[in-house]
């Protein structure tokens, strides 16, 4: 009976320190115009940010879709001490969503 329950509390508290030590893990990609409105044809520059990984990656992969969901590149991204850039740039208005995998 009291292993039960013993497992009843412990399964919550595994979960959330398991959430905890997974929200610590974390990449921010942020591009540089802060409310992400860009010109046609202007670079749009990201920034890459893993240094709350720990350790932090050497490199990521990235991937781009136009609108979502069409391809419009990928590449590779060196980080030093945990901060890497790539750049892209749209010739017509639509929406670019950047991708970036790590650890792979």
């Amino acid at each position: 009976m009291l292993t039960r329950h013993f497992a009843r509390l412990s399964f919550p508290l595994f979960l959330w320190l398991l959430a905890v030590h997974c929200a610590a893990q974390q990449v921010n990609v942020s591009a540089d115009h802060p409310d992400g409105i860009y010109s046609a044809g202007q670079s749009i520059h990201f920034k890459v940010d893993a240094t709350a990984v720990t350790p932090p990656p050497d490199a990521v992969t990235y991937s781009l879709k136009k609108g979502g969901l069409t391809d419009a590149g990928s590449g590779k991204v060196e980080l030093k001490d945990g901060v890497g850039h790539f750049e892209t740039k749209l010739d017509e208005p639509n929406t670019i969503l950047a991708e970036v995998r790590w650890g792979e």
